[in-house]
């Protein structure tokens, strides 16, 4: 059964691929995340009932903002609550976004290993170069030496 208990709602989503059309890649989503501030809040004692916020136990929460969301991800901001047109956001759309930013970060880290890795060899061949150095320098002296002592 894919019913959260505690609300009775459906803790699955619609996602086939038969179901949808004009699919288009995410691009850009980790500059888009970057641009997300994740806050710490309280809700104010007066929400409208009409108005699902989960639990009103006072606690504090965590979430974002919807009028900042909206300006970085438009898609996931939606008008709630009737008259007042408050703002929420659609924080299961953001999986998406947040799977993307991981694969963006991850090509970088992949690409800043693959850089760390050539500079250590240049530097293996530097220091190589060094001893081969140091070891001419010597040989050249030890020649010196042996002519003087002719």
């Amino acid at each position: 059964d894919d019913t959260d208990v505690g609300t009775g709602t459906s803790l699955l989503d619609g996602s086939d691929r038969r179901l949808k059309r004009n699919l288009l890649s995410l691009s850009g989503a980790l500059e888009r995340v970057k641009q997300l501030n994740g806050v710490y809040y309280h809700w104010i004692t007066d929400v409208p009932a009409d108005i699902n916020i989960g639990a009103r136990d006072g606690r504090r929460k965590l979430g974002l903002i919807a009028q900042d969301v909206a300006d970085v991800l438009p898609e996931v901001v939606s008008e709630i609550g009737g008259k007042n047109k408050y703002l929420g956001v659609d924080y299961k759309s953001l999986v998406a976004v947040l799977i993307e930013s991981i694969k963006e970060m991850d090509a970088r880290v992949e690409q800043l290993e693959a850089d760390v890795a050539s500079l250590r060899e240049a530097a293996d061949w530097s220091n190589c170069w060094t001893e081969l150095t140091k070891w001419i320098e010597y040989e050249k002296e030890k020649k010196e030496k042996k002519k003087k002592k002719k």
